[in-house]
């Protein structure tokens, strides 16, 4: 099977680089209108992958998909479509890599019969190291992970300082991971705090006991696969409220607001830790997420696109 995986940024480029490279199956990700519109004039199948949930973030994807051909449009190219029926369900298939059942909500979205949940990847974080906790691990002392994006444009020096200073007079050890969003030594951390820049997130999660996150889907998934309760302070994801609300509803945590206070997310820290419902809610869902593996289930979908002599070959 023929692919690419080379950049374009403008219908004229796609449209020349399609037949030059001639692929089997055209893949195009969601957020990429003119892509999309390509790959629906070229003769082959073609598919359109969501990395987050598509019914719960229906409103929303409408109103972003219509402002990026809104700016197209601004910016003095020739317009294009910029409904969902036009870009996505075009295609021969839409892909979304969360689970149906946790993407059950009512709405409309033209020849839906396409769409298939394949459920949420979860790759190995490259980047992610086991890191030696500066305490004796005491399982009498919750253990609390922050973790708010490790993209350096989701970075905010003050969200995490607020959610140190929540956990500072708290009887709790929480350990917080940074990536690249912002610099660790910006930070003042108590003694019952320890700060990282990266961590195996997997590890931190088989052993701590709540989790103060953004909601970023790829995050949102692992925290709900290892059945742990949560707190979300969103970021600038457009899912990541959507996520959020989502936590509330399923009552797997707490949604906070983007500008969360120190307080606000202490209250939040004790409301969590002092009911053992959120666990157990949580708990329940990572049963279904127990094997769950959206790669494979999205590559099985891609090969039944492909004519019968190369699905074999495949």
């Amino acid at each position: 099977m023929r692919n690419s995986a080379r950049p374009c940024c403008s219908i004229e480029q796609i449209g020349e680089l399609l037949p030059a490279e001639n692929p089997d199956v055209v893949i195009v990700d969601h957020m990429f209108p003119v892509g999309q519109i390509e790959a629906a004039r070229f003769d082959r199948p073609a598919m359109v992958v969501c990395n987050t949930c598509v019914w719960r973030a229906l409103d929303m994807w409408r109103k972003f998909i219509g402002m990026l051909v809104g700016l197209r449009t601004e910016a003095g190219f020739d317009p294009i479509p910029g409904d969902l029926e036009s870009l996505w369900m075009v295609q021969d298939k839409l892909i979304s890599t969360t689970l149906k059942s946790l993407d059950n909500v009512p709405g409309v979205l033209g020849q839906s019969h396409k769409l298939r949940h394949v459920g949420p990847v979860f790759e190995r974080e490259r980047h992610g190291i086991k890191v030696e906790l500066p305490w004796q691990d005491d399982p009498s002392i919750p253990l609390v992970l922050v973790s708010f994006s490790t993209m350096p444009e989701q970075g905010s020096i003050k969200k995490f300082q607020n959610a140190i200073d929540a956990l500072s007079n708290l009887p709790v050890r929480g350990v917080v991971s940074v990536g690249d969003s912002v610099d660790p030594t910006a930070l003042r951390a108590p003694q019952n705090v320890a700060v990282f820049a990266t961590v195996d997130h997997d590890d931190l999660m088989s052993r701590c006991n709540v989790v103060l996150t953004h909601g970023g889907h790829g995050t949102f998934m692992r925290v709900l696969k290892n059945g742990l309760p949560m707190i979300i302070v969103p970021g600038l994801g457009g899912d990541q409220p959507i996520n959020a609300a989502a936590a509330e509803d399923w009552k797997v945590g707490c949604a906070l607001p983007g500008d969360a206070t120190t307080e606000m997310m202490r209250e939040a820290v004790r409301q969590v830790l002092g009911s053992k419902s959120y666990r157990e809610r949580a708990t329940a869902i990572s049963a279904q997420l127990a094997g769950a593996d959206g790669s494979a289930k999205a590559a099985d979908e891609i090969e039944l696109l492909l004519p019968s002599h190369l699905r074999k070959a495949c």
